[in-house]
């Protein structure tokens, strides 16, 4: 982010004092590199401004939580059929990066890995894994999202499933790699262990 005092964003050496527009008043507080609170739309991220953010990005995570994966109420994949109930599992925080708060996760039981990234207001991602299934290999992945990262909790979860190599037509529709179909899971969560 360059420091350009007049486009909206307060970085660097940008303050209330040298560029009141940007950082807004010193009575008015908020907004600027320093004052405790990071505020992504004005441009503070871990590299911007460090004092502000950096300390937001291990807060309040859990070491490990819980999929609920729910039933199957909608789909796109021929193999599955409405109402099916998903397996649950446990899913580790293996690493946390700070940088961009993405955390490494590593999923029991099925070697899967993925990232999630704290966003405004919530968090998001997908951790996939490799399966073979007869002559078909192909990627599944789930794709969460929360709005709360404490208590840790995700309001969204989905299934794709992308075409790897081999038939895999008889499961997932189609043979052409790349190809993919998407499930949508009801009643699934989210739950810090």
């Amino acid at each position: 982010g360059s420091e350009i005092c007049g486009d909206a964003l307060c970085n660097g050496s940008e303050s209330p004092t040298n560029c009141p527009s940007d950082c807004g008043s010193v009575a008015g507080g908020g907004g600027y590199c320093g004052d405790g609170s990071c505020q992504a739309a004005r441009g503070e991220t871990t590299t911007t401004c460090s004092s502000d953010c950096s300390s937001q990005q291990s807060s309040n995570l859990p070491s490990t939580f819980t999929l609920t994966r729910g039933t199957i109420t909608a789909s796109t994949c021929p193999a599955f059929s409405v109402g099916v109930t998903m397996e649950n599992s446990a899913a580790t925080v293996s690493n946390q990066t700070a940088s961009g708060g993405s955390i490494e996760l590593t999923l029991s039981g099925g070697n899967a890995t993925g990232t999630i990234t704290k966003m405004p207001g919530g968090w998001g991602g997908t951790a996939s894994r490799q399966v073979t299934s007869g002559p078909c290999t192909f990627t599944s992945g789930d794709i969460f999202a929360g709005g709360v990262i404490s208590p840790f909790s995700c309001g969204m979860l989905s299934r794709m499933l992308t075409v790897v190599s081999g038939n895999c037509a008889g499961q997932l529709g189609s043979s052409v790699v790349g190809a993919t179909c998407t499930i949508t899971l009801g009643n699934a969560s989210c739950t810090a262990n």
